[in-house]
């Protein structure tokens, strides 16, 4: 069976940049943006407080 890798990149100012090269603050910002597009798509907003 042949074994498959995944990576996962992300485009930044038209650059595909792969995510585990991020700094882990920058990852986790991209992170939070990404749950806050989909949560805000079910009809969920964040509030900071």
């Amino acid at each position: 069976m042949e074994e498959y890798k995944i990576e996962n990149y992300i485009e930044i100012d038209g650059t595909d940049i792969l995510i585990r090269e991020l700094p882990e603050e920058k990852r986790k910002k991209i992170s939070e943006e990404i749950q806050d597009t989909v949560m805000f798509s079910m009809g969920f907003v964040r509030k900071a407080g």
